[in-house]
C-alpha cells in the first residue's frame, strides 16, 4: 500500500492552515506549500518554499517516488473585492492554477481539490436557489475574485482524465478563529465591531461559514468526492445587523445602530476606494462588495451533506469562539480589542 501524502497549496493561509492542523491531527503525512517570506509555518508540516506562478518551484513539492501519492489541496488564491481584475490577481488565481495543475499531472498526482469559490457560480435570480454546476464562465459572473475564480474553476474541470481525479469545492464568505489572517469583508467588520470602531455598517447580508467546517468538506472531498463534481460547502445566510447583534450579545458591547443603504455606499465607493489606495490599506466598503451583500446567498448543501457528510455549525458558535480567540490574542490588525463586560 502506498504511502498516502496531502499537499497544500496557500498552507500559510487561513483556510490551508486549518486544513492542515486536521490532517496532522489524524495522523496524516502533510507537505505545505509556503511563500519565500511565509511567517504562518504549521509545525509538523514538511515545509516548501515556492510560489505558483513560478512552475519550477512546484516540482520539488510536487516529487514522489513510486511508493508514494500525493493528493493535492489547491488553496492558493488572492482574495479581492474589486470590481476589474488585475494582472496580480490574475497571475495567481488563474495562472497560478494552472502552473499547479500541469505540474501535478506531469509528476503523477493521483488527485486534485481545487477550492474554488461560491462566487465563480453564475448568480440566478433571487428566489432561485443556488446548487453545484459544471459551467463555469467569468464573462456571466462579477468582480475580479469571481471571474478569475471562474476561470480557474473551468480549467481544472477540463483537465480531469482516468489517472488524474479533479475535485472542486466552493466554500462561501469564510469565517472563524484565526480569522485575522483573511482578507475578506468580514473580518474586517468583525475586527473593527471588536476594536469598538465600527459606529456605521451597511444593510444587506450574505452566506456566512466556518473555516473549520470548510476544512472538513475539503479533506472529506479528497477522501471521498466524486471526481469531476463539484460541492458547495456554504454555512447560512446571515445580515450585517444579525451577525453585530450576535457579537453584541457574545461581548456585551454595544451593539452597531446605524446601517446605510448598500445604494447610497455604492454611490462615494469611488472616493473611500480612491482614499484607502492612497493610504495603502483595504477599504471596508467598496462598489462590489455593496453588490455582494445585495447578491442572491441562497446556496444549497445538500449534495455536500448527503455525500460528504458536510455539516455546518451555527454561526453564533463560530462567533463565540472568533471572539474568544480574539481576548486572547490582546490586539488584531494593529486595534487593541476592546474589554467587554463579560469575562
Amino acid at each position: 500500500m502506498k504511502k498516502r501524502i496531502f499537499a497544500i497549496t496557500g498552507i500559510g493561509g487561513h483556510l490551508g492552515s486549518t486544513i492542515a492542523h486536521d490532517l496532522l491531527m489524524q495522523g496524516e503525512t502533510v507537505r505545505g506549500f509556503y511563500l519565500p517570506n511565509e511567517k504562518n509555518i504549521v509545525p509538523g508540516t514538511s515545509v516548501y518554499y515556492g510560489d505558483v506562478t513560478k512552475p519550477a518551484t512546484l516540482v520539488p513539492f510536487l516529487l514522489h517516488r513510486p511508493d508514494e501519492e500525493i493528493i493535492l489541496i489547491h488553496c492558493a488564491a488572492l482574495i479581492s473585492i474589486s470590481k476589474h481584475v488585475s494582472k496580480r490577481v490574475y497571475d495567481v488565481n488563474v495562472t497560478g492554477t494552472e502552473n499547479v495543475v500541469e505540474i501535478a499531472k506531469a509528476l503523477g498526482v493521483k488527485r486534485l481539490v481545487h477550492v474554488s469559490s461560491v462566487h465563480a457560480i453564475e448568480e440566478p435570480p433571487k428566489g432561485t436557489q443556488i446548487v453545484e454546476t459544471k459551467h463555469f464562465d467569468p464573462r456571466l459572473v462579477h468582480g475580479e475574485y469571481a471571474k478569475t475564480k471562474a476561470e480557474a474553476t473551468n480549467y481544472v474541470l477540463n483537465a480531469e482524465t482516468d489517472i488524474f481525479e479533479v475535485v472542486v469545492v466552493h466554500p462561501s464568505g469564510i469565517i472563524g478563529p484565526g480569522y485575522t489572517q483573511a482578507g475578506d469583508f468580514l473580518s474586517h467588520v468583525i475586527t473593527m465591531y471588536l476594536a469598538g470602531k465600527l459606529k456605521v455598517a451597511v444593510k444587506g447580508g450574505y452566506d456566512f461559514v466556518d473555516v473549520r467546517d470548510v476544512a472538513d468538506g475539503v479533506i472529506s472531498a479528497a477522501l471521498n468526492g466524486r471526481s469531476g463534481e463539484t460541492y458547495i460547502l456554504a454555512g447560512g445566510y446571515y445580515t450585517i445587523k444579525e451577525i453585530t447583534d450576535l457579537l453584541s450579545k457574545i461581548t456585551d458591547l454595544k451593539p452597531t445602530k446605524v446601517f446605510l443603504a448598500p445604494k447610497f455606499v455604492r454611490s462615494v465607493a469611488w472616493i473611500v476606494e480612491w482614499y484607502y489606495k492612497v493610504k495603502k490599506q483595504t477599504p471596508l466598503f467598496t462598489a462590489y462588495s455593496m453588490s455582494t451583500l445585495e447578491a442572491n446567498a441562497d446556496f444549497s448543501t445538500k449534495k455536500a451533506h448527503l455525500e460528504l457528510g458536510y455539516n455546518p455549525r451555527p454561526l453564533i458558535s463560530t462567533l463565540a469562539d472568533t471572539v474568544n480567540e480574539a481576548k486572547t490574542k490582546a490586539t488584531i490588525k494593529g486595534f487593541t480589542v476592546k474589554k467587554s463586560k463579560k469575562n
